[in-house]
């Protein structure tokens, strides 16, 4: 019976258990488009993942309405998640990932299930604010202008 405890713990170990409000961001680091490592931590203020093709070309249309998108995100402290794990590996390393190498500023990415740290919400924006690495409020959007509300 006592194998039977520990295997469960371990096997629920191997699964990352999606963030909810009133969490903390426990050094979490993740990869970006260009195998860079980033750290998540108390100095983020907003987190912006995008699930799906649609969500994403809306999140990145709106970043790249700013003169130089790099910039603007690193002076409002956001970053920009994509959970790309429910893709097959081989699309996302023949298709997605040379598209988004394109982009100027950091992608961070989720390439695995077992990593999905934020959920997963089809077709929506979802947007983590953070305060000292604590996420006080999670919202969503669908469009470029709720995005724009949601990040003033």
């Amino acid at each position: 019976m006592r194998y039977i405890i520990l295997l469960g713990f371990f096997l629920g170990s191997l699964y990352a258990v999606p963030l909810h409000q009133g969490d903390r961001l426990a050094m979490i680091s993740l990869k970006d488009q260009h195998g860079l490592m980033h750290y998540l931590d108390e100095n983020i203020s907003k987190i912006i993942v995008t699930y799906d093709k649609k969500s994403s070309l809306i999140a990145h249309k709106f970043i790249q309405t700013h003169t130089n998108a790099a910039d603007y995100l690193q002076k409002h402290h956001i970053l920009c998640v994509a959970d790309i794990s429910h893709v097959p590996s081989v699309i996302s390393k023949v298709f997605i990932l040379p598209k988004i190498r394109k982009y100027p500023y950091p992608i961070l990415l989720i390439m695995d299930t077992k990593k999905r740290i934020f959920g997963y919400v089809k077709k929506k924006i979802a947007l983590y604010d953070l305060k000292d690495g604590v996420i006080e409020k999670i919202s969503y959007a669908d469009s470029q202008k709720s995005l724009q509300i949601l990040l003033k």
